[in-house]
């Protein structure tokens, strides 16, 4: 008792402009308390904040990045549909043509949403059915295409006979050969060239006649065939936009590519028409 006596003594002797400078100090050191842990839990925050913010950063940047050249390359296939109408490009650059959106695709597949898959799979398998539906139609048109170059050649080499045989003829001439068996050979044999020329212009014209019409259409289908793997494509690309945060109003995107390729039909419905009056 005797010391908590003279510590309630000795308490009571202190001024009160002291015990106020007490209290206000350690009211102090509580509001430093308080706001450290208030900043330690901001700071907290914050950083799980950026952390989460960085992740996203990166994982937006990785699927614009795969997105892109997905894109590229399927449009870079799709491409391909149109060119098959060239029969000059060999099937070996169009099957590879066709076919380089395999990488990229691939890559899509592990990142993006099912969604996005299950679209590009979809347009992917679309490409490839319609690419072996026409490749059987080109295939017949090579064949022509083949076999009037056969032609062309058997009278390139009649040609050069003709002017073998005229080189003859002219040098018998200088000399003044009269030996009518061997002028009745030449112009035999000039004449057999030149009926054979003759010939094979008219299968060649036979085959064009047969092949120019079929090619049109071909040109047509293959067109048509774009068109639809175009406005196919959309959802995709769709899907796309939406992972990446980028879509506004799909039903536009969509209507504008139908419109274009509708357009683009038309426009060569009418080239169609102006150069074979059909």
């Amino acid at each position: 008792m005797c010391i908590m006596e003279g510590v309630i003594s000795i308490l009571s002797g202190v001024p009160d402009v002291i015990w106020a400078a007490i209290i206000a100090s350690f009211l102090t050191f509580i509001g430093v308390l308080l706001t450290n842990r208030g900043s330690q839990q901001s700071l907290a925050m914050q950083l799980n904040h950026d952390k989460e913010k960085f992740i996203y950063d990166q994982d937006i940047a990785l699927k614009k990045e795969v997105f892109l050249e997905a894109a590229e390359k399927f449009s870079l296939s799709l491409a391909t549909i149109p060119k098959m109408v060239n029969l000059e490009i060999t099937i070996e650059s169009i099957s590879h043509d066709i076919g380089v959106h395999g990488p990229s695709a691939a890559k899509l597949y592990i990142i993006a949403k099912e969604e996005t898959v299950a679209k590009a799979i979809e347009f992917s398998n679309e490409l490839s059915e319609s690419f072996l539906s026409l490749f059987k139609t080109r295939a017949e048109l090579m064949d022509s295409k083949e076999a009037i170059s056969i032609y062309e050649e058997i009278i390139k080499g009649s040609e050069t006979e003709q002017q073998r045989i005229l080189s003859i003829m002219k040098e018998l001439n200088l000399h003044g050969h009269s030996d009518s068996s061997k002028w009745d050979y030449l112009n035999n044999s000039f004449d057999t060239e030149s009926k054979n020329i003759e010939e094979k212009k008219k299968t060649i014209d036979s085959l064009k006649s047969e092949m120019d019409p079929k090619h049109i259409q071909f040109s047509k289908r293959c067109l048509n065939e774009y068109a639809r793997l175009s406005v196919l494509l959309s959802p995709m690309i769709i899907a796309v936009r939406s992972e990446l945060h980028t879509t506004e109003n799909t039903d536009e995107f969509t209507s504008i590519i139908r419109e274009s390729m509708i357009r683009m039909q038309h426009s060569y419905d009418g080239f169609i028409k102006d150069i074979t009056g059909k």
